[in-house]
């Protein structure tokens, strides 16, 4: 049986590849903050449609949780920002290549910051990754 966190990954996968794909056709056509601000709108509405048809939400069950959340909306806005910037005058082939190394510092992070284990298999393919992704640079 395959795991629905799988399931899920590939989806994602499958919707970036062609997140990435549309947002280098925009960029060519407008400027790069246009397509910023229409897919961040994009976006808004998504969620609100998402949220208005869940049950109502648990309160968060831990303090602390509004930082970082704030903060990683602040991040994944400026990321996109860059990626937009960069599809810009870029090929998309090479700034989809470089930026894929984020999971890679994505695992160093929660190593180092988060004390989460990796495996010696584990890291050996975040250096596999790093290195293709250095190499197609």
């Amino acid at each position: 049986m395959i795991p629905s966190w799988f399931l899920m990954t590939l989806g994602a996968i499958f919707c970036w590849s062609v997140w990435a794909l549309l947002l280098k056709l925009a960029v060519e056509r407008a400027p790069w903050i246009n397509v910023t601000v229409l897919s961040i709108m994009v976006e808004a509405a998504m969620i609100a449609v998402l949220w208005a048809n869940s049950p109502a939400p648990d309160e968060p069950n831990q303090k602390g949780w509004f930082l970082p959340a704030f903060v990683s909306g602040l991040c994944g806005i400026s990321g996109l920002m860059f990626f937009n910037r960069a599809l810009k005058s870029g090929p998309l082939m090479m700034v989809n290549a470089i930026t894929a190394v984020y999971p890679v510092l994505t695992c160093l992070l929660s190593w180092a910051l988060l004390s989460e284990t990796m495996t010696v298999r584990q890291g050996v393919a975040v250096v596999f990754a790093l290195v293709a992704v250095l190499l197609s640079a």
